[in-house]
């Protein structure tokens, strides 16, 4: 629901703009790593996937066993059966490699029992838990393309700016 002024929404129907509609909800990390592994899920061409260090990669996994991700991850669906990752691809990529034994931990500092695993090396109640893990997530079903992927490109250009400065300021 919109709350707006009158003076707002009367300046608002005199102009031609499409907003996008969402809606949170929870899914397990293993349905997103199998979504993934099996192209369901998408990259945007916008989308940027670094190649990430093992330590960057492991601390994420570490962070899926202790339930610490704070932040949802966001989809956007489209009409072709693909939904694209804007917004946490780093996840979705470290816990793919983690689950398909192309990742082995290193450098836990909490859970270092860990460190030197694979996904493999679990025990199947250690599995099920990492892949039962739910995570919000933020699905995008109605947009507007053009202006969903300038919107995109600022929120992730003013989101990626505030951890740098938060970096600068804490190093």
């Amino acid at each position: 629901m919109c709350i707006a002024s009158n003076g707002l929404r009367s300046y608002l129907a005199g102009h031609s703009y499409t907003c996008y509609n969402y809606e949170f909800e929870k899914m397990e990390i293993g349905e997103l790593v199998d979504g993934y592994f099996i192209g369901k899920l998408g990259l945007l061409e916008i989308s940027k996937v670094d190649k990430y260090s093992e330590s960057e990669m492991s601390y994420i996994v570490e962070s899926v066993f202790m339930r610490c991700i704070p932040k949802p991850i966001v989809l956007l669906e489209s009409e072709n059966d693909i939904t694209y990752i804007i917004d946490g691809i780093k996840k979705i990529v470290a816990c793919n490699a983690f689950i398909n034994g192309e990742l082995m931990l290193d450098g836990l500092k909490i859970l270092s029992r860990f460190n030197g695993k694979k996904f493999d090396d679990l025990s199947d109640d250690e599995k099920t838990y990492f892949k039962g893990f739910e995570i919000y997530v933020e699905k995008i079903n109605k947009y507007n393309e053009k202006d969903i992927i300038e919107r995109i490109k600022t929120r992730y250009l003013t989101i990626r700016k505030g951890y740098n400065d938060e970096i600068d300021t804490a190093t």
